[in-house]
């Protein structure tokens, strides 16, 4: 299954897989459960987007730290949403 997708994976979800195997393979999962396939369409910075949102719905004791992540999503967006969507008790800006 993974080799599948893995061979058509875009240059910005391979700096991802680089960056932290972990969230690769939590967008690998999203796109999987729900037939998405939008791998040539996204940047980097959508792809940590999509996984920080997958596995925060997935897993419901993970919590975010981190400086400027609040309400605006931080300076490049990659926590866009998850605060709205997610509460200010697992999304917490420092």
């Amino acid at each position: 299954m993974y080799t599948r997708i893995l061979s058509t994976v875009a240059t910005p979800l391979a700096r991802l897989q680089r960056l932290n195997p972990c969230f690769l393979k939590a967008w690998i999962e999203y796109q999987n459960e729900t037939g998405e396939n939008t791998l040539s369409k996204l940047s980097l910075i959508q792809a940590v987007n999509q996984a920080l949102h997958y596995e925060m719905a997935r897993t419901s004791d993970m919590v975010l730290l981190g400086e400027d992540i609040g309400k605006d999503g931080g300076v490049f967006r990659a926590t866009d949403g998850l605060i709205q969507k997610f509460g200010g008790d697992r999304v917490v800006d420092t």
